[in-house]
């Protein structure tokens, strides 16, 4: 279970979100629910079980292991389903004499969340323009939703960059006092880790902490549970660079009722394979760059 932010781009938030609610949490049943045949997978699992069963074990048949597994009732005839009451997140179909055997899952295919509110663990996420030349206080100054005209991107860039120019020098600083050159690279996690295939992640992670940089990055941090020294293997330019990116970008948002998130990059024209989270937070900017200012953005937190 985790939290995300999604930005909605444009009115009628609830709207827009509505087509990926997870109907087994919501319990909303509309038209964004569907009947999804799941009997293959319900044939291969019973399968599993027979094979799994020890000698001398009782076997259910089929229709009652599904019936269990599933923890859906049985019916006989299309007639006997009712999705308003004991069907309503499922059901089995079990015809006379046994001719038919269909298991059916109702679900949103597209779901994505299972519950959200506006603002949440992102509140205060946007920054407003303030009024006259000095456009202060800032730090008051914030909303979960606003129009585009009255966010203050450039502020919101600018402070994340200058964040991130002193966190980089203090890198850097970190590892001139271990007398390490500050354009020392060294090799990252997921080298290390694969290296050590299969898996041993605590053979990788004593490898990779040993290594001088990661383990003067990892002293000059040492109060950062989060901290991630991989993220420093960059030029000073581009660390920056990527923070100011990052400061407006969000998980995933919503525009015209479609969800589009990293890995989801149809919408601009990329397949997945194409993306890394630099080209996703430079594509989000120039989206919300190029949108009217008059559009309406809210910062939604939702979880999953």
């Amino acid at each position: 279970m985790s939290h995300f932010a999604v930005m909605v781009i444009g009115p009628n938030v609830d709207k827009q979100l509505a087509p990926y609610h997870e109907f087994e949490c919501t319990g909303e049943d509309n038209e964004f629910v569907k009947d999804v045949d799941e009997t293959d997978d319900a044939k291969s699992n019973y399968e599993a079980y027979v094979k799994g069963l020890k000698s001398g074990e009782k076997c259910q048949s089929l229709v009652d292991y599904t019936a269990y597994y599933y923890d859906y009732k049985v019916v006989s005839s299309e007639s006997e389903i009712n999705r308003e009451g004991e069907h309503k997140y499922g059901y089995i179909l079990n015809g006379e004499p046994n001719t038919t055997f269909r298991v059916v899952r109702r679900t949103n295919p597209n779901a994505k969340w299972d519950w959200y509110v506006v603002g949440g663990r992102w509140s205060g996420f946007l920054r407003l323009k303030g009024k006259g030349e000095a456009r202060l206080p800032v730090e008051a100054i914030r909303a979960d939703e606003a129009r585009k005209g009255d966010i203050w991107f450039d502020f919101m860039r600018n402070e994340a960059g200058t964040k991130a120019a002193a966190r980089y020098d203090q890198m850097a600083a970190g590892l001139d006092a271990a007398g390490l050159n500050p354009e020392t690279i060294w090799e990252p996690w997921e080298v290390v880790r694969e290296r050590h295939a299969p898996p041993n992640i605590d053979a990788a992670r004593k490898e990779y902490r040993s290594q001088p940089a990661v383990a003067a990055i990892e002293t000059e941090f040492k109060n950062e549970f989060f901290l991630n020294p991989d993220d420093f293997r960059c030029t000073r330019e581009l660390y920056i660079q990527r923070a100011r990116d990052n400061a407006i970008s969000t998980y995933a948002f919503v525009k015209d009722g479609e969800w589009v998130a990293r890995g989801e990059m149809g919408w601009f024209g990329m397949s997945s394979d194409d993306v890394n989270r630099d080209e996703w937070a430079r594509k989000f900017n120039e989206m919300l760059d190029s949108l009217p200012d008059d559009t309406e953005i809210t910062v939604v937190d939702c979880h999953i």
